[in-house]
């Protein structure tokens, strides 16, 4: 994985921008590099400023709150995921609470 983050971050350096987001998340996780919030903040940014939304989406759930950090881990695993009638995500519902919450992660009710 040091390899990828290498190459995701050369490709991120000629301006490619999926090449941002995957080396922020790598530096975000601390995968093939050591755990960097700084640094994959800056990554982020920079897709974002190369008009990459997911980049954006990164940069901005990198300065969510912990709060909001804490509903989106938990909604990875046993949760329902809902779908509109065109595929679009919209929230998801905890199994273990039985809690439901939108795509951001804040909580809507039972």
């Amino acid at each position: 994985m040091r390899q990828a983050y290498k190459l995701y971050l050369k490709s991120c350096t000629l301006s490619h921008y999926s090449g941002c987001l995957l080396a922020g998340r790598l530096a975000r996780d601390g995968v093939g590099t050591v755990k960097d919030r700084a640094q994959a903040k800056v990554l982020f940014d920079k897709g974002c400023k190369l008009h990459y939304e997911k980049a954006c989406a990164e940069l901005k759930a990198l300065d969510a709150p912990k709060k909001q950090m804490r509903a989106r881990r938990r909604g990875r695993s046993g949760t329902k995921r809902h779908y509109d009638s065109i595929g679009r995500y919209i929230g998801y519902t905890d199994l273990n609470t039985g809690r439901r919450y939108d795509s951001s992660g804040r909580y809507i009710g039972r």
